[in-house]
C-alpha cells in the first residue's frame, strides 16, 4: 500500500484584494514541488494571456471592475433624456494583458513578470502596468516546508475627462452627474504576501 500523506497549508498574512494578487495557491505549488523533486525548469513559460479588442467591461490594472462601458444613459436630472456615450468609451487599440514565469535559477524558486498594455479612450484612461511576484519554497527540515511568495503591480494609475453639455457645464459621463460629485477610483499599491507552512506524512502502513 501506499504511505499515507497528509498536507497542511496555512495562509498567514494577505494584503490587498484576493484579485488583485497572483495566484498564490498556483505558484506555491509550482516552487513546492519543484524543491521536493529538486527541478529547475530551463525556459521561461506563458502562465496567462488576454487579448481584448472590445470588451464590455473596463478594468483596472489590478483586476477590478471599473465600470461598464456605457452605451445608453440617462440624465440624472430628466430620466427622458437619453444619450448614446459608447463612442467615448470605445477603445483606441486591443488591450494585451500576459503573465510568464521563470523557475530556472535554483529548485523551488519561481519569478514571475507580466505586462498590461492599458486602456485609452477618448474620456478613461488606464495607464500600462508590470506585474513581478516572487515565490520561494524552504524544507525547513525532513518533510516540512515553509513557501513564501510577494507580488504586486506597478503603474495603472486610472485618469477620466469629463463631458459637457451645451452651456459647457462639466459631467461625469457615464451617470450624466456633476462632474463634481462624480466617485474617483482609487489608485492604491497593489501588494500581496503570503506564507504558507507544508507538513508531509510519509508513515508507516496504517495497521
Amino acid at each position: 500500500m501506499r504511505a499515507a500523506r497528509c498536507v497542511l497549508a496555512a495562509a498567514l498574512c494577505a494584503i490587498a484584494l484576493p484579485a488583485a494578487a497572483d495566484d498564490w495557491q498556483q505558484v506555491a505549488g509550482y516552487a513546492l514541488a519543484a524543491k521536493r523533486l529538486n527541478l529547475k525548469v530551463a525556459w521561461p513559460w506563458l502562465a496567462e494571456m488576454e487579448v481584448a479588442t472590445d470588451p464590455h467591461t473596463i478594468h483596472a490594472a489590478d483586476g477590478r471592475q471599473l465600470m461598464r462601458r456605457p452605451q445608453m444613459v440617462a440624465s440624472g436630472y430628466d430620466s427622458s433624456a437619453r444619450y448614446d456615450l459608447s463612442r467615448f468609451y470605445r477603445p483606441n487599440a486591443p488591450r494585451l494583458r500576459f503573465k510568464m514565469r521563470y523557475a530556472g535559477r535554483r529548485s523551488g524558486e519561481v519569478i514571475s513578470f507580466g505586462l498590461d498594455t492599458g486602456y485609452a479612450a477618448r474620456k478613461i484612461t488606464v495607464r500600462p502596468a508590470l506585474f513581478l511576484g516572487y515565490a520561494r519554497a524552504f524544507e525547513v527540515r525532513k518533510n516540512f516546508y515553509l513557501t513564501a511568495g510577494l507580488s504586486g503591480t506597478i503603474g495603472g494609475r486610472v485618469s477620466e475627462k469629463a463631458c459637457y453639455d451645451s452651456y459647457d457645464r462639466a459631467y461625469y459621463c457615464p451617470t450624466l452627474t456633476a462632474w463634481r460629485d462624480r466617485r474617483r477610483p482609487p489608485h492604491r499599491a497593489d501588494l500581496h504576501s503570503s506564507l504558507v507552512f507544508t507538513w508531509i506524512l510519509d508513515g508507516a502502513n496504517p495497521r
